[in-house]
């Protein structure tokens, strides 16, 4: 059976039907997948928009180009 699951997970056509495969090899073989770390994530949050950082002009543009994505959106 182990034999008919590693030949499917690097010979099947289908993704879906390698990746299943391949999680019931590395599953038999005792392998455990890498807890997940939320610190993680944590650290590498987007700086927060600051507009003293920009001149009138290029908040403007700003502006016009955000009205323009919410008009497109449907908003």
């Amino acid at each position: 059976m182990m034999a008919g699951l590693i030949d499917l997970a690097k010979n099947a056509v289908d993704e879906r039907v390698r990746s299943v495969c391949l999680i019931a090899v590395l599953d038999r073989a005792g392998v455990r997948p890498i807890d997940y770390d939320p610190t993680i994530d944590e650290a590498a949050e987007r700086p927060k928009f600051d507009p003293s950082l920009y001149s009138p002009e290029e908040l403007n543009l700003i502006e016009r180009v955000l009205r323009l994505m919410v008009d497109r959106a449907g908003g």
